[in-house]
């Protein structure tokens, strides 16, 4: 949008209203499809439970959720992925992944990557296309291993942050001190 307005106010002399108002019923219509695909979704939340779990749950990051209006746009958030070893997601569970992946564990927001996509992709795009572009990114971002790394740092952690506070409690109870409260 902001590429598309400094464009407009740059072409100098007077304005010309036909490409500022071709601009804005674009903007309009996009905004429009974007919170009419965000009430489709909110309304599957309430009845199904894979959207439940995503967006009742998890909560996706704020930055998916262009990409994921989008799909829905396109009719893909349903749809099965391709290949033998995919052929069980689909495009809901890739976003699941990725969101877990890279913004939930990894703790990071690549904004760019995610939000270029979003605007480009659209119908002349087929599902396969779609499909390698998020694999690649999950897998630029967050490989399978590192992924397990960051998974066992977290449980090493998580064990012994849990074995302090147990033994903490169990001490203070034993010596008659006031019980932490958790």
């Amino acid at each position: 949008m902001k590429r598309n307005l400094s464009q407009l106010r740059n072409e100098g002399g007077e304005p010309d209203t036909r490409n500022w108002r071709g601009f804005v019923e674009e903007y309009i219509d996009s905004l429009h499809q974007f919170f009419k695909s965000l009430r489709a979704i909110i309304k599957r939340a309430s009845k199904h439970v894979r959207y439940f779990r995503l967006f009742n749950i998890l909560g996706p990051a704020a930055t998916l959720y262009p990409l994921i209006t989008k799909l829905e746009v396109l009719g893909l958030l349903d749809t099965k992925l391709t290949g033998k070893k995919y052929e069980q997601y689909t495009f809901l569970d890739l976003i699941e992944l990725i969101d877990v992946r890279v913004y939930k564990t990894k703790g990071t927001d690549p904004r760019a990557d995610i939000s270029r996509f979003a605007c480009q992709v659209n119908s002349s795009w087929s599902a396969k296309r779609v499909q390698d572009w998020l694999a690649n990114y999950n897998q630029s971002k967050m490989p399978k291993e590192t992924f397990q790394s960051y998974l066992k740092a977290m449980y090493m952690e998580t064990e012994r942050c849990l074995t302090f506070l147990l033994i903490s409690v169990n001490i203070f109870r034993r010596e008659d001190m006031p019980s932490m409260s958790l």
